[in-house]
């Protein structure tokens, strides 16, 4: 519950989001990893947010949120 009030906590999402892996959830680690790439996208930290979203994809390429997020960064790094 810390995270959802503190969402800066970045490396306790990330610990989160591994634990969730190791416990063999992965519908909740990519649902963490993309809490943690929205709150960098508010952050202006695209870099880092591309990179959670690169990691949710890896554990589920359909997932249609984190697609739209990333096609959406993608567009908005082109026209940078």
């Amino acid at each position: 519950k810390a995270v959802s009030v503190l969402p800066k906590l970045i490396e306790v999402h990330q610990a989160i989001a591994e634990a969730y892996i190791q416990k063999n959830n992965p519908k909740k680690a990519v649902s963490r990893y993309l809490i943690l790439a929205e709150y960098l996208i508010e952050q202006k930290d695209i870099e880092q947010a591309i990179q959670n979203i690169e990691t949710a994809l890896a554990i589920n390429p359909q997932h249609p949120k984190a697609l739209d997020l990333y096609k959406s960064l993608m567009e908005r790094t082109t026209e940078e």
